[in-house]
């Protein structure tokens, strides 16, 4: 089940589907990525994460955004450590699933997530806790139309105590052969 959202949150919506809107992204980042032979190399890593957010990335070893992932197997799957640095810090997540696959498709959400976290503006002024807030409006009274005819609107001819029901009959015997 957690493969199949990976795959419908990397294709996206159905190409019937209006276009949504692109998150910001940092444009210059530098992915450094280590995995065993058998699994996607970083070219397939990079392209997971275009994929993502709809463009090509530009990726420079003086980029302030460095992406450090690292696929080791381990007794029973792999392990993908994604390692974020940046000047807000640096985020660290292990992801683990049986095919170095999913682990790009993965990670490359993870590191989407963050890249959209670092460039979204930050609030323009933070509020202060010691402003006074003025007290909401009293809300509009609107006076509601009638209920129509309908079986679900119409009030209730049911007994207002719930009534005990009575046990389902037994099934008949079935002739046993032998």
């Amino acid at each position: 089940m957690r493969v199949g959202l990976l795959w419908v949150a990397l294709l996206g919506p159905d190409s019937s589907a209006p276009p949504r809107p692109q998150a910001p992204i940092v444009e210059t980042v530098d992915i450094r990525w280590s995995a065993p032979e058998a699994c996607p190399g970083r070219t397939q890593f990079v392209e997971a994460i275009e994929e993502l957010v709809g463009h090509r990335l530009h990726l420079s070893a003086d980029a302030e955004i460095v992406v450090d992932g690292r696929i080791t197997p381990s007794e029973h799957d792999h392990v993908l450590r994604l390692e974020m640095r940046s000047r807000s810090g640096t985020l660290v997540r292990e992801l683990h699933q049986a095919r170095c696959g999913e682990l790009v498709a993965a990670g490359s959400l993870v590191v989407v997530a963050q890249l959209s976290a670092i460039a979204a503006p930050s609030p323009a002024t933070p509020l202060d806790p010691s402003d006074e807030l003025e007290a909401p409006a009293e809300p509009a009274k609107v006076a509601l139309p009638p209920p129509r005819d309908h079986p679900l609107l119409a009030p209730s001819t049911a007994p207002s105590t719930p009534r005990e029901s009575e046990p389902p009959a037994p099934m008949p015997a079935q002739p046993r052969s032998s």
